[in-house]
C-alpha cells in the first residue's frame, strides 16, 4: 500500500520524460537516459533507513528494485550504444561499397574508351592498308 504513492509520482516522471523525449535525435534521447540514470542514483542516496523492521524491509525492496532498473538501463544504454556502431558501421561499409561501385564503372568507362579507341585506330590501319593496296 506504501509503496503506490511513492512509485506512481516517479514512474509518471519517467514516462513523461521518455514520452517528451521519443520524437527528437538520437543525442538528445542519450542525453535524456543519461540524466534518468543521474536520477535514480539520487533517490538510491537519499532514502533513508527506518528502525521499524516491515518499513525496513520495504526499504530495502525498494532500493534492490531501484538498483535492478538501474542496471536494466545501463544495459540499455549499452546496448543502443553497440546498435549505434553498428549502423555506423554499416553505413560506412555501405559508402565504401558505393565508392568500390563507382570506380569499377569508371574502369569499365574508361576500358570501353581504350577498347574503342583501339579498334578505331585498326580500322584505320586497314582502310590506309587497303589505299595503299588500290593504289599499288
Amino acid at each position: 500500500m506504501l509503496l503506490y504513492p511513492l512509485f506512481l509520482p516517479n514512474l509518471l516522471v519517467t514516462l513523461l520524460g521518455i514520452a517528451s523525449v521519443a520524437g527528437t535525435s538520437p543525442s538528445k534521447q542519450k542525453h535524456a537516459r543519461q540524466e534518468e540514470l543521474h536520477n535514480w542514483k539520487r533517490q538510491m542516496h537519499k532514502i533513508k533507513k527506518p528502525k521499524h523492521r516491515q518499513l525496513r524491509d520495504k526499504v530495502k525492496h525498494r532500493q534492490l528494485r531501484d538498483k535492478m532498473k538501474h542496471r536494466q538501463l545501463c544495459d540499455e544504454m549499452k546496448h543502443r550504444q553497440l546498435r549505434d556502431k553498428m549502423k555506423h558501421r554499416q553505413l560506412r561499409d555501405k559508402m565504401k561499397h558505393r565508392q568500390l561501385c563507382d570506380e569499377m564503372k569508371h574502369r569499365q568507362l574508361r576500358d570501353k574508351m581504350k577498347h574503342r579507341q583501339l579498334r578505331d585506330k585498326m580500322k584505320h590501319r586497314q582502310r590506309q592498308l587497303r589505299d595503299c593496296r588500290d593504289h599499288v
